[in-house]
């Protein structure tokens, strides 16, 4: 049993081990009379120590090294962690938090709160399910934003009727108007007024619509596969691109998906999802990388939600957040949500996320 309220878990090294069970809020640690498990301990092969805990209604992952603890990952009910290649076998620790309880103590007197934890040791799981990206296939070209104008009816070069073969004493038909020589009225929407108006794009008219780019600052302490938040807008505004922070150098695939408000109930469900990038991307790892313009820019009304969904296959950094679907930073167009992690396309979410990069957008 645990001593001193920690259970320890030796995985092994050849894969097809797990441990089960619940662990209990470390706030109890002073009243825990049955020794229940408070911290499951992972027996690594290194100098750091890795812990799982619960406390706050949220299991964290814990690793500690000269002294010092950090959280790798906080998960709460129905939430994954995937660690690659523990112990350096290749393999993969995964920690999924099933539930997380509430129950009343022996006297009565208070509510004890735990977590059942599975932690199962072996292949690395699928992170990257390409088929729900090609579920819903891109346009095969971006539409035109302007409608074409409809062209006005040109002269004949060539006379309406044959001629006669003699000469009539009056002519058949009236002489024809000639043409006006005045230009035909511009359009009320020009490029060129300055005005980003309905249909004009930085693509179209960049005299008149503004690439801005809005940097997200702060630290970089976890990566994932994918992260998943939500953009506030203050004006009309159309997002126009991002930048990303890789996990490694090289080529990967990059995919966005997006949808208009929250998210919560179709994190996993791509059919709720509209697909809008889905190109190969070089990275530089732990730089910003532009991964260019996307397929179809997203609009957004002023004091509108909408909820991006961005990827990399060899993966994203980002910073550990606290507060789900709250302003984490912002300007006077629009402010970003703290959002989720993600281990790949429309999985589990692992982990509360502030995104690390930037957005690109116009003013409209």
């Amino acid at each position: 049993g645990p001593i001193n309220g920690v259970e320890i878990f030796d995985s092994g090294t050849q894969g097809g081990t797990s441990w089960s069970g619940n662990i209990h809020s470390s706030a109890g640690k002073n009243n825990n009379p049955s020794s229940k498990p408070l911290s499951i301990m992972l027996t690594t092969d290194g100098s750091s120590e890795w812990f799982v805990e619960f406390s706050d209604t949220r299991v964290g992952i814990i690793k500690a090294e000269d002294g010092q603890r950090s959280v790798v990952g906080l998960l709460e009910s129905g939430q994954t962690m995937t660690i690659s290649n523990w112990r350096d076998t290749g393999l993969a620790l995964v920690v999924f938090v099933t539930i997380v309880e509430a129950q009343s103590n022996s006297t009565g007197s208070s509510a004890i709160l735990y977590a059942t934890v599975v932690i199962t040791f072996g292949p690395e799981p699928d992170v990257w399910n390409d088929e729900h990206a090609e579920s819903s296939p891109m346009p095969t070209s971006i539409p035109t934003p302007i409608p074409t104008p409809i062209p006005s009816p040109s002269p004949t070069h060539e006379p309406t009727h044959e001629p006669t073969h003699k000469p009539t004493d009056k002519p058949t038909h009236k002489p024809t108007l000639q043409p006006t020589h005045k230009p035909t009225p511009s359009p009320t929407k020009a490029c060129g007024n300055s005005v980003c108006e309905a249909g004009e794009t930085p693509d179209t008219c960049p005299h008149d619509c503004f690439v801005e780019t809005f940097s997200l600052s702060g630290g970089m302490d976890a990566y994932s596969g994918c992260q998943v938040f939500t953009i506030q807008s203050q004006k009309d505004i159309t997002v126009y691109g991002f930048h990303v922070i890789g996990n490694s150098d090289g080529n990967t695939n990059g995919l966005v998906f997006t949808r208009p408000g929250l998210y919560h109930d179709v994190l996993s469900n791509h059919n709720a999802w509209d697909i809008i990038f889905n190109k190969e991307v070089s990275v530089q790892k732990y730089a910003h990388t532009d991964i260019g313009a996307l397929n179809k820019h997203v609009p957004i009304r002023a004091l509108s939600r909408q909820s991006f969904y961005i990827c990399l296959r060899n993966g994203m950094v980002y910073e550990m957040g606290q507060h789900h679907n709250t302003r984490e930073q912002g300007n006077d167009s629009l402010w970003i949500e703290e959002g989720l992690a993600t281990s790949g396309p429309f999985r589990t979410a692992t982990a509360i996320a502030k995104f690390r990069g930037a957005i690109k957008y116009f003013v409209n």
